[in-house]
């Protein structure tokens, strides 16, 4: 099931005994391009707060509904550690969720192609990743590791950063396509300004060469030619 993360930020998020509230934000990693965190503020029954929750707590997600079910309670929500939401989030708050919750602090790389075939598939720990014969990110065991994740991004800032082909801008990232069926990000939604009409560009994130935080740019190694080769659908102005 694919969903734009527009979309997705509104739905109501339901623990195994009740309402939570609903998905805020997402943070991805811009390497590998996955979701890792879901933001969901909690509404007036946690004080506002907003609390962080991986995919792997997700046991279901209703289109129709607009909900997504998570295999937590509210106490478990309510005893979760404070943060604060802004990236890059620290070590130690990520190893203090992973500990609470018993969450994986990492998985692999290529969890999607291993796990895409399940309905719901969960994240590989280290281990798994190991056996399995893949490769996994392990900043945690570096003798100096780095006080946040650089690669952990906010969707709702990435998007409206402008989007530049080789050769010329193309536009502004207007959303991001998601699969729930392993919450990988498979494309951005770009709002593209031609001369003569505007539409809406499909770009697979296989065609993002860098993210320039600074500059608030996605640069493709396609050229504004072979962009208006892509899928496409016509915007309404």
């Amino acid at each position: 099931m694919h969903e734009t993360i527009s979309t997705l930020r509104h739905f109501a998020v339901h623990a195994s005994d009740g309402d939570i509230g609903q998905v805020a934000d997402v943070l991805f990693d811009d390497e590998t391009w996955t979701a890792r965190y879901f933001v969901v503020e909690t509404g007036g029954w946690l004080r506002s707060r907003r609390v962080l929750v991986s995919p792997i707590a997700v046991s279901g997600l209703d289109e129709h509904a607009r909900s997504v079910s998570v295999d937590l309670t509210k106490d478990q929500f309510a005893g979760s550690p404070s943060i604060d939401t802004d990236v890059p989030l620290s070590r130690q708050m990520e190893m203090k969720y992973r500990d609470y919750f018993s969450w994986p602090l990492y998985w692999v790389d290529t969890f999607l192609e291993a796990y895409r075939k399940a309905d719901f598939p969960k994240l590989a720990t280290a281990d798994q990743a190991v056996h399995a014969g893949h490769t996994t990110r392990r900043e945690s065991l570096l003798p100096h590791p780095p006080k946040g994740d650089p690669h952990l991004r906010s969707a709702n800032k990435v998007i409206g950063y402008t989007v530049m082909a080789s050769d010329g801008g193309v536009g502004p990232l207007e959303d991001l396509l998601i699969d729930s069926n392993g919450w990988g990000i498979l494309s951005l939604v770009v709002h593209a300004n031609q001369l003569t009409h505007s539409r809406r560009l499909i770009v697979s994130v296989n065609h993002v060469g860098e993210i320039n935080w600074p500059t608030s740019s996605i640069h493709l190694g396609l050229s504004r030619g072979e962009t208006d080769a892509l899928l496409s659908a016509p915007t309404s102005g």
